[in-house]
């Protein structure tokens, strides 16, 4: 969508009554509108950021698994280990959906938690 087109979405929605549908596309593309103008580059880079976080976390996770696994160390450090990893994949999963712009892309996040929540232990 050019910057045109954007703009002219947001006139059309702004003449129209108020509704929570309305707020939501408003708002998306004011930021949208916002990060044309300001040049500033899509907030990609922050998830990214957050992705990149996970692997090393989890390499670490799996040498100290690997290491209680020989004895060398207590299962308190896999324990800690491993809560490391879920904080990264927290903080990547906040940050996806906090940089979303569509009530549709939050509805697919909000599902994998959901499916995340009904798994059931072996």
């Amino acid at each position: 969508m050019s910057a045109d087109g954007i703009n002219k979405a947001i006139l059309e929605l702004e003449s129209r009554p108020t509704t929570e549908d309305t707020v939501q596309k408003l708002a998306s593309l004011y930021i949208i509108r916002d990060q044309l103008q300001s040049g500033i580059p899509p907030v990609v880079k922050d998830v990214e950021t957050e992705l990149d976080d996970i692997l090393p976390c989890y390499k670490d996770y799996k040498k100290v698994k690997r290491r209680y696994q020989l004895h060398e160390v207590p299962k308190e450090a896999v324990q800690e280990s491993l809560k490391d990893v879920c904080k990264e994949i927290d903080e990547f999963i906040h940050t996806l959906f906090n940089n979303t712009d569509m009530p549709e892309e939050r509805k697919q996040i909000k599902q994998l938690i959901t499916n995340l929540q009904s798994i059931k232990a072996p």
